[in-house]
């Protein structure tokens, strides 16, 4: 299924946030905006991270996963690289 080339990319770069990471997403989804994408770039999470993000299934949502050895501009980066999208946030 090809989907409509979406107007905002918003990257979010996560790593051990379970506590945090649904409510980030849900905020996300709750815009009135709808025409985005959002990119999840997970840093191999040891605590369900991963798991939460990965339970969504919104087709406006996808997760990537790197090891960016502490530098998050790698995680960033590879989120732009994804995107879809002119603008990117």
């Amino acid at each position: 299924m090809i989907t409509p080339q979406p107007a905002v990319t918003i990257v979010m770069p996560s790593y051990n946030c379970q506590r945090y990471i649904a409510a980030a997403i849900d905020s996300v989804l709750n815009q009135t905006f709808g025409n985005f994408e959002l990119i999840i770039v997970d840093n191999y999470s040891s605590d369900g991270t991963f798991e939460i993000a990965n339970g969504y299934s919104d087709a406006r949502i996808s997760i990537e996963q790197r090891k960016n050895h502490g530098i998050i501009a790698k995680s960033r980066n590879l989120g732009v690289q994804k995107s879809r999208s002119e603008i990117i946030a």
